[in-house]
């Protein structure tokens, strides 16, 4: 089954040919450890974090973010293109970390149900 990415909905700011991430398409959110950001200053464009996703498509994805200011953008990889997550995906991502954090780093994976599938 193919991923399916989105064009944003009525978004005249958006850069042409960016492209979001399903969220229907999200089946298991993973969170570990993170792999060591690239970067010296700690901006990039391809920063990696400790979260996973797992797709429809039942292939893993680690999440990355983009950041060249105080605040950057996640994203994964699908397709050889870039993903963007929107706030949906965004959330569930920060709700495995803020469990990983308090659960002194075990891994945390959370299966997605029909909440998050219904939109």
């Amino acid at each position: 089954m193919a991923v399916q990415l989105t064009l944003p909905a009525d978004s005249p700011t958006a850069p042409e040919g960016m492209r979001y991430l399903n969220p229907r398409a999200i089946t298991r959110v993973h969170y570990g450890d993170s792999r060591p950001n690239p970067y010296a200053y700690g901006y990039g464009r391809r920063i990696p974090t400790g979260g996973m996703l797992t797709l429809s498509d039942n292939r893993a994805r680690r999440v990355y973010a983009m950041c060249y200011g105080n605040s950057g953008s996640l994203y994964v990889i699908v397709g050889g293109r870039v993903a963007h997550l929107d706030s949906w995906a965004e959330g569930y991502l920060e709700d495995a970390r803020d469990t990983w954090a308090r659960e002194a780093g075990a891994s945390v994976v959370r299966e997605i149900s029909g909440d998050l599938k219904a939109l």
